[in-house]
């Protein structure tokens, strides 16, 4: 509560700080959906691999969780700061390492809003380099395993507007 005394009736005066306009709001959270008891925040598109994955809404180092899905692993939509983490799988990331700069990685979330960003850069690094990804500057990373296992292969993304115009994704990488 704070405290003041009115200068024109010389009452005393409390305001208990609830007021909006004196608040500063609160960042919304990424909408959140409950399916099959897992949780997830949305999908990912990357159309120049032809894949399609749900993104679960947390990863917390439980290796197992990654095994169903790709997994956000810091950041939102809402503060452009996405990190996805994925298994080096076939059927999650294992292709990210044929994609080129400038492909296109749509992200639509569980309100069906969706949030494109274009590839800007690939980096291979290493796994103890978590601060390194989480405060990159960019709107989406994604990174997996390499196939050794010791650094991880990441993708570096910035958000597009709506209309923007990213290469042609109709042409598939080579296997």
């Amino acid at each position: 509560y704070i405290a003041s005394k009115n200068e024109n009736t010389g009452k005393i005066e409390t305001d208990s700080g609830d007021n909006a306009a004196d608040t500063p709001e609160e960042p919304q959270e990424m909408p959140v959906a409950e399916i099959t008891g897992n949780r997830y925040i949305g999908y990912l598109s990357i159309p120049a691999l032809g894949i399609k994955l749900p993104i679960l809404a947390e990863w917390d180092g439980d290796y197992s969780k990654l095994n169903i899905a790709p997994c956000r692993h810091f950041g939102s939509t809402v503060t452009d700061d996405l990190v996805i983490a994925g298994h080096n799988y076939t059927s999650h990331f294992a292709y990210l390492s044929n994609l080129t700069k400038g492909h296109s990685i749509i992200f639509t979330d569980m309100d069906g809003k969706t949030y494109t960003y274009v590839i800007d850069r690939f980096e291979v690094v290493a796994p103890d380099r978590v601060d390194y990804i989480k405060n990159s500057g960019y709107g989406l990373v994604l990174y997996t395993c390499t196939y050794s296992g010791s650094t991880r292969f990441t993708v570096f993304a910035n958000r597009v507007e709506d209309g923007a115009d990213p290469i042609s994704d109709t042409t598939k990488p080579t296997e």
